[in-house]
């Protein structure tokens, strides 16, 4: 049988300089610390996989000319409540053959995370 004598000297001198209330706050730090990379981890994952997405309807037989206009409609707190929307038959100037692209861009989704979802902007395209 091997036994192993602590010198207890030692380790007491080990604990008055660091202290059995600073080890158990450097375990907190490391499990707090740990729980954070966690959460960034699993928001870049959801950045990552989120989508700028587009609607494309087609009015009539579709654009003739390629002429493009373009506005922002404003939408807020995640998109709950919409401000001011684009009309796009003024936008489209008459025409009865016109394409409307809604599109959510890199950077709206830019400005829609820099403002925590309080402000999303959307762009809005008329091709006639």
């Amino acid at each position: 049988m091997v036994f192993i004598r602590i010198n207890w000297t030692l380790f007491n001198c080990f604990l008055e300089t660091v202290g059995i209330y600073n080890i158990c706050k450097i375990h907190t730090l490391l499990e707090t610390t740990n729980q954070m990379k966690k959460i960034v981890f699993l928001l870049l994952i959801s950045l990552t996989f989120s989508s700028c997405y587009v609607h494309k309807n087609i009015i009539g037989t579709g654009a003739q000319k390629g002429i493009v206009e373009t506005a922002k409609q404003h939408n807020f707190v995640y998109g709950l409540v919409s401000g001011k929307t684009p009309n796009t038959q003024e936008m489209a100037k008459g025409e009865n053959n016109y394409e409307v692209t809604t599109v959510h861009s890199f950077i709206d989704g830019l400005v829609s995370a820099l403002t925590g979802g309080l402000y999303n902007p959307t762009t809005v395209e008329v091709k006639r």
